[in-house]
């Protein structure tokens, strides 16, 4: 066999592999993905040169804002908002919105990352506007553009956790598990579960369920942002989180504190729940593990800014 035909052969055999390997690789990848992973939720940027360093007196400025879901939920609620300049140097309106904000839901939830939409939602929205010096005899007007996002978004956490229904026994068990706390690190969203203290009584089972705001925004109780958001919220309405759901599907729910029907307040970014259940009378049956379930509500807000100059020629 000639020398050109082996390495002929060589090549695309190696070339056949490559595709192979490439193909497998990425069908494991979108398979394996943890979406229930990652700190952020709903993220805005500018997009680039948008709006240009400098632009001219009654010149039209377009700012494209890019807003990406890259958390694993989705959100019924979500707008943009602009300000942080004097408004007769920006008069305009956002496309399909008003002059201060825009809607990201008109056409449904914004879809958070899963296995049918790997990357999440993303959308584009434009303000346009023409440019002016608010002072006539002024050189020029320094724009601060800031541009706010405030949606809805939930949290959801399954650590799984040891129920022993007869953790006093004097007779030593075979036991598949052992009581003890488990830690998290996050769900795909901002709000995260961080850890859980599991304690065991007599009758009961007590958990310390530790949450903590792992993004870089605020957050606020999940009613406000639909109305207060963002230019009206107080101190009040931020740094609280709403409990939707403790539960473990065995067992029965004795109370939490704070109640399911209040907010857990974070103090520094963190708080914590604590509710306890109520273990089987039967202490025949041994050690076993379970999913603990615990769904979070909340509002999230953050912002990004940019600065550009508006010249006066006249």
């Amino acid at each position: 066999m000639k020398k050109s035909t082996v390495i002929a052969i060589i090549l695309l055999f190696l070339v056949a592999l490559s595709s192979c390997s490439k193909r497998d690789t990425r069908t494991l990848t979108t398979r394996d993905i943890d979406f229930h992973r990652g700190i952020e939720g709903i993220v805005i940027k500018f997009l680039p040169n948008s709006p240009p360093p400098r632009v001219f007196q009654d010149q039209d400025v377009i700012i494209n804002m890019q807003a990406e879901n890259r958390g694993a939920y989705d959100s019924e609620f979500a707008r943009l908002f602009i300000s942080g300049f004097e408004r007769v140097a920006l008069q305009g309106n956002w496309q399909d919105g008003t002059d201060t904000s825009v809607d990201l839901t008109l056409n449904g939830p914004f879809r958070g990352r899963s296995q049918t939409n790997p990357e999440g939602a993303v959308d584009i929205k434009s303000y346009i506007a023409k440019a002016s010096v608010p002072i006539s005899t002024a050189d020029k007007y320094v724009a601060n553009v800031l541009v706010t996002s405030c949606y809805a978004y939930k949290t959801q956490a399954n650590p799984v956790v040891c129920i022993d229904p007869d953790p006093f026994s004097v007779v030593k068990k075979d036991k598949v598990c052992e009581v003890r706390d488990v830690s998290l690190t996050s769900q795909g969203a901002p709000i995260a579960v961080t850890k859980v203290e599991e304690e065991v009584g007599n009758n009961k089972v007590f958990f310390r369920i530790f949450i903590r705001n792992v993004g870089d925004g605020k957050v606020m109780k999940p009613d406000v942002v639909f109305d207060k958001c963002p230019f009206g919220i107080d101190i009040l309405d931020i740094n609280k989180v709403h409990v939707n759901t403790v539960s473990i599907p065995s067992l029965t729910l004795d109370r939490c504190e704070p109640s399911l029907d209040r907010d857990v307040i974070l103090i520094n970014g963190q708080g914590f729940i604590f509710c306890s259940f109520n273990l089987p009378i039967d202490k025949q049956q041994t050690s076993y593990t379970t999913p603990l379930n615990i769904e979070l509500s909340y509002g999230y807000s953050s912002s990004v800014q940019k600065q550009f100059e508006i010249i006066n020629l006249q």
